[in-house]
């Protein structure tokens, strides 16, 4: 689905008037192909229609959502979810359909992938099924199942250690697994720091572990087999997730290892060719920085973790360029006065030697005019002279 029109309205003067005799004033509320959506009314409560866009969501579930494409819609009132919500795929086909009463799941809900296929119809009462429930594979058969509290017949039992990144175990880590959005199940781990689930096939699970004063982790786990009848028990032991504390968190900011610290600490999937669950992209080593079979996938969740890590930085590293490029502007606007001050004194000079070669030839050239002066004043008082002694010869 794609948004179309988008814009923020605000309740104008005009109308609180009518808005008053109804008892009923939205302080804010947004269009959306033409119709009100994401209405709150004057005790702060959202009402009625509503819509999350790929801007309101974060996490890892939402980062591939584009700024105006729907993430999730359905009603809400007096600030909780009721009657039918949808959630949609990055790829904008339809994730998921239940219905809510006062924000608890309730009622009938459908599941879907990726490509829009159905994979899980049935019954959730606070978020988990109940009763009987189907089950899809992607050539649309279906297994009928019954919920039970704990797999009985055919699941993952996945068993492991929690331990910090030097080696020591962590004891009192909650482990909460989700499965469809919703969180189904909850261990906390021993002295020894070793856990234990069971994850039923056929779905996909985030495993999140958290314990206050370490960094959050987190295990996606792909349940799915080559057949939904399959009936095996399968083991995955030994897992390892190491979780770092709080104040290695905070001094890793800039490296590798800092992107690394929250990000989902591997992926285990089924693998058909040796029908048993492996891993993919299992973190070896934080501090040496070495990876095993790391998958596009993991490549892509890296990346992503990356730049959001990274954003403080760019912006400081923003922010420097800036300062930077004002002092650059300024030295070179004072190079530019520099410049034009000793082109000022330069052109002074100049116009003084101008000045004074000048009046050093007017002075050469006078005492010259005057020299000649002399030179014919002497020569016509010669000439007179000698005039003077021919006549007195003649006289004579």
């Amino acid at each position: 689905m794609k948004r179309i029109s988008y814009i923020t309205f605000f309740v104008l003067l005009a109308f609180c008037g009518q808005a008053q005799k109804s008892n009923f004033i939205y302080n804010a509320y947004e269009m959306f192909l033409g119709d009100t959506i994401n209405r709150v009314d004057k005790t702060g409560l959202k009402q009625g229609r509503w819509i999350y866009f790929g801007k309101d969501r974060k996490g890892w579930m939402n980062r591939m959502f584009k700024r105006d494409q729907v993430a999730e819609e359905g009603q809400y009132k007096d600030d909780k979810k009721n009657k039918l919500w949808k959630t949609y795929h990055a790829t904008g086909k339809l994730k998921s359909e239940i219905n809510y009463i006062d924000d608890e799941p309730d009622g009938k809900a459908r599941f879907f992938n990726a490509d829009g296929k159905i994979m899980l119809e049935g019954e959730l009462d606070h978020h988990k099924l109940v009763g009987e429930y189907f089950v899809y594979d992607v050539n649309g058969n279906r297994v009928k199942r019954k919920a039970t509290a704990e797999p009985v017949n055919s699941y993952l039992e996945l068993n492991g250690t929690i331990s910090r990144a030097l080696g020591k175990a962590i004891e009192g880590v909650t482990v909460t697994v989700e499965r469809n959005d919703f969180e189904v199940a909850s261990v906390t781990s021993g002295a020894d720091g070793k856990y234990k689930l069971k994850l039923e096939l056929n779905f996909e699970y985030t495993v999140r572990f958290k314990k206050e004063g370490f960094g959050d982790q987190s295990l996606l786990v792909n349940a799915y087999t080559s057949d939904i009848t399959d009936t095996t028990v399968y083991h995955l032991d030994d897992w390892k997730v190491n979780m770092t504390d709080d104040n290695m968190v905070a001094a890793a900011t800039t490296d590798l290892f800092g992107f690394l610290l929250n990000k989902p600490s591997g992926k285990i999937y089924f693998n058909k060719r040796k029908k048993r669950f492996m891993a993919d992209g299992q973190y070896i080593n934080l501090f040496k920085k070495e990876f095993s079979n790391i998958s596009e996938t993991t490549k892509l969740m890296l990346a992503k973790a990356a730049e959001d890590n990274k954003k403080l930085e760019i912006e400081n590293l923003r922010i420097e360029a800036e300062r930077k490029a004002k002092e650059i502007e300024l030295l070179h606007q004072a190079q530019v006065l520099q410049d034009a001050e000793i082109k000022k004194k330069e052109a002074e000079i100049l116009a003084q030697k101008l000045v004074a070669e000048k009046q050093a030839s007017d002075a050469a050239a006078a005492a010259q005019e005057k020299k000649i002066k002399e030179l014919m004043i002497e020569q016509q008082q010669a000439e007179l002279k000698s005039k003077q002694l021919e006549a007195d010869q003649h006289a004579k």
